[in-house]
């Protein structure tokens, strides 16, 4: 059986993989999940999802600029 380990001062965090409350600091800027694999360092930049197809998409119209500044 898995326990929340709950740390105190620390709001019960939900893990968006597991969707249980046993998300952990650890260290600085690093949270993790004692239930499942989740783990994500908060000063590093995260885009979501809808960020990263945001940034291909902007990446995609950036080359079809590019290109057509090449062929005029």
């Amino acid at each position: 059986m898995l326990v929340p380990y709950h740390q105190p001062h620390d709001p019960q965090i939900e893990c968006p993989q597991c969707r249980r409350h046993s998300v952990v600091r650890h260290g600085e800027s690093e949270y993790v999940c004692l239930n499942c694999d989740f783990r994500r360092d908060l000063s590093q930049p995260y885009l979501g999802g809808f960020g990263n197809v945001m940034l291909g998409l902007l990446a995609f119209g950036l080359v079809l600029f590019l290109g057509q500044l090449l062929h005029s």
